[in-house]
């Protein structure tokens, strides 16, 4: 059920809403190189369009509860996108937080792998309420669609680089 509404904010009326973006793919390659790409490689295949801003040099993920996901544009600077706030090695990540969103928006977003034959099922869950617009919803959708499927499948399958590191490779 979505929560409607309205926030003041300096004057712009912003809609609260909700957001479910659940995603199943396969990759073909063992969980533990799926998970070893999502927490220690992610910036191998996360990048622009899917950054805060586009002087941003990299993307940390901390593979660790409590550990950060965030974007590094220079000494000291960066942006936080959520935390780590469960766990379970080759077999799930969650993280929990504003992913990107304006806040206040809080997110948790649920990556699920699991063995199928020589390959991954890798299950994506992304909700959150907050300051989402219809437009956001779309773009977050299609988001997730094009790093997991696209992206993070061709890192994987082909080591072909997509992310912030690719532009200083």
């Amino acid at each position: 059920m979505a929560v409607k509404g309205a926030i003041e904010n300096t004057g712009d009326m912003d809609v609260v809403d909700s957001l479910n973006v659940h995603l199943e793919i396969t990759i073909a390659a063992s969980p533990q190189k799926v998970f070893e790409a999502l927490t220690t490689d992610i910036a191998a295949w996360w990048g622009s369009p899917f950054i805060k801003r586009r002087d941003a040099n990299t993307i940390v993920l901390e593979p660790k509860v409590g550990g950060r996901l965030y974007e590094v544009y220079g000494e000291n600077e960066g942006a936080l996108w959520g935390m780590v706030s469960s766990i379970r090695n080759d077999e799930e990540l969650c993280l929990t937080g504003s992913m990107g969103m304006p806040e206040p928006t809080y997110g948790a977003v649920t990556f699920t792998l699991a063995p199928q034959g020589d390959s991954t099922q890798v299950k994506l869950t992304h909700s959150a309420f907050g300051r989402i617009s219809a437009e956001r919803k779309g773009c977050y959708t299609e988001g997730w669609k094009d790093l997991l499927d696209v992206r993070l499948r061709a890192f994987v399958e082909q080591d072909v680089r997509t992310g912030i590191d690719a532009r200083s490779a």
